[in-house]
C-alpha cells in the first residue's frame, strides 16, 4: 500500500512539474497542434429551411422546454419568456431561421441539430439523439430523416 501511495505521489509531481513549465496559452497551442477531431468527418450533414418543418419541430422543442437561447456570457437558457418566443418566431416567419441537422452514418439517427439565424448560431445546439428523438414526435422525426441528401 505504501508503494502505491508513493507511486501515484511520484505521478502527481511529474505531471505537475511537466505542465508548470508551459503557460495557459503554451498549453492552449499545444492542445490545439495535436488535436485532431474526426467527429464530424464524414457525418452527413442537410438544413431545413422548410417553414412548416421548421414550427413544427420548434414548438415540440418549445413544449418539452429542450430549446435553449445563449445569454450574454455564452451559457444556455431555456426559453419561457414570452418576448422570447415572439423574438423566435418572428426570425422563422421572415425567414432567417434554418436548422442544420447532423445524422450518424451507423444507425442513422439524427445525434445533432444546430439553430441558426441569418447563418450565426443564437440557440443552443442540441447534441443528443435521444433528447432530439424525444423532443420531436415520430412522424416530424421521420420527417426530418427523409428530407436528406442520400
Amino acid at each position: 500500500m505504501k508503494y502505491e501511495i508513493f507511486i501515484v505521489i511520484i505521478i502527481l509531481l511529474t505531471g505537475s512539474i511537466c505542465y508548470s513549465q508551459y503557460s495557459d496559452e503554451e498549453l492552449k497551442v499545444i492542445k490545439e497542434n495535436i488535436t485532431f477531431s474526426t467527429d464530424d468527418l464524414k457525418k452527413p450533414l442537410w438544413e431545413i429551411s422548410d417553414l412548416d418543418l421548421i414550427s413544427e419541430i420548434l414548438q415540440n422543442l418549445i413544449n418539452n422546454r429542450e430549446l435553449k437561447v445563449k445569454d450574454e456570457n455564452g451559457k444556455c437558457q431555456v426559453i419561457n419568456d414570452s418576448k422570447q418566443i415572439t423574438q423566435l418566431w418572428e426570425e422563422v416567419h421572415s425567414g432567417q431561421f434554418s436548422i442544420i441537422c447532423r445524422r450518424r452514418q451507423y444507425d442513422k439517427q439524427v445525434e445533432h441539430m444546430e439553430f441558426l439565424v441569418n447563418g450565426s448560431p443564437k440557440y443552443c445546439d442540441i447534441n443528443d439523439w435521444l433528447v432530439i428523438k424525444a423532443a420531436i414526435t415520430a412522424p416530424t422525426y421521420q420527417t426530418v430523416i427523409n428530407r436528406n441528401y442520400d
